[in-house]
């Protein structure tokens, strides 16, 4: 009895191995093997108690029992039960023939154990199936929450972001000035704009093609992330205009950054443009002394930004110009 609990040990073993052969962690082939041992364990003692019994009354109620429980309770894939309800099939036949020395209820006790095994084996392919089946429905469904957060994901950035450069939106940009207009006049510090504008845009759309025009929108969107700081906000208010948040600088910083992103956008090269890309700016500083409500410094300082960039524009394009302190309201 002990080789036949043996082989039967062996057998999961070998079957155990070849399903989850190298793809499986330590943990779970730790706890893969010690449910094969459970149901080894479970089937091998039925089968020598009703050898053991066999003595006594041809009683075989303990195995069919545990063939049964086993089929219900134990999820197993087939690749493991079938050669577990083969082995023990196998095993419950010879103890039989050892136990059990009447012919007529030695093959009555052999095929009752060789039907409850088949009945066994079947009722855990079903419980294995039904496993299948509900693992796949939860899988899709993780695969459709994944689906609708990025789709929520892509709604969200749709509201606050451009969808051609990926900068925030007006709406979106205006929020996030007000936000640090509040945050700048409660701390008494300076807050700065710069508002610039491609020159002669339409020339290159009309010359070259929108797709053209599109691609030096995002090679300035890209050199204007690319100069900013990381609490600095940069976005496109529409067509050609983009405006910078600068948080925390003054009129003097400001300019100076004008100026270099200015040398910065007049040295851009986008095929199949051969002209010169240039871009005026306009900049204004909000005070921080300057006690105003988020949304009416954002439209003081919006106009001046904008009258400084017009001023530009009228003296010859490709310039800086700043706007001179903003009077007291």
């Amino acid at each position: 009895m002990a080789l036949l609990l043996l082989g039967l040990l062996a057998l999961l073993v070998l079957a155990w191995r070849w399903e989850r052969r190298g793809r499986i962690t330590a943990g779970t082939r730790l706890a893969a093997a010690v449910e094969l041992a459970g149901c080894v364990a479970a089937l091998g003692f039925a089968i020598t108690v009703v050898a053991i019994d066999q003595a006594v009354t041809p009683n075989v109620t303990p195995f069919l029992i545990a063939a049964l429980l086993t089929g219900m309770l134990m999820l197993l894939p087939p690749t493991r039960s079938l050669p577990l309800y083969l082995a023990a099939g196998a095993s419950f036949w010879l103890a039989m023939a050892v136990a059990q020395p009447d012919a007529v209820l030695r093959l009555s006790n052999q095929v009752n154990g060789l039907t409850v095994c088949a009945v066994g084996w079947l009722l855990s392919v079903l419980l294995w199936r039904r496993f299948v089946e509900h693992e796949a429905l939860v899988e899709a469904l993780r695969s459709s929450e994944a689906e609708l957060r990025r789709q929520q994901q892509r709604l969200r950035d749709l509201a606050v972001r451009d969808g051609l450069t990926r900068l925030w939106n007006r709406a979106e940009l205006r929020r996030r000035i007000e936000r640090e207009l509040a945050l700048a006049q409660r701390h008494v510090q300076d807050c700065s704009v710069i508002l610039l504008d491609l020159d002669r845009f339409k020339h290159i759309n009309d010359s070259w093609g929108h797709p053209t025009g599109d691609a030096v929108l995002i090679a300035v969107a890209a050199l204007l992330r690319r100069n900013l700081r990381g609490s600095d906000e940069v976005g496109r208010l529409g067509g050609e205009e983009f405006m910078l948040l600068l948080p925390q600088t003054d009129l003097t910083a400001a300019r100076q950054l004008a100026e270099r992103l200015r040398i910065e956008v007049a040295g851009l090269q986008v095929a199949p443009v051969d002209l010169p890309i240039t871009a005026s700016f306009g900049v204004a500083t909000l005070p921080g002394w300057l006690k105003l409500a988020p949304a009416q410094g954002f439209e003081r300082l919006y106009a001046a930004a904008d009258a400084a960039l017009y001023r530009a524009k009228q003296q010859g394009r490709n310039r800086v110009e700043q706007a001179p302190e903003l009077p007291l309201p």
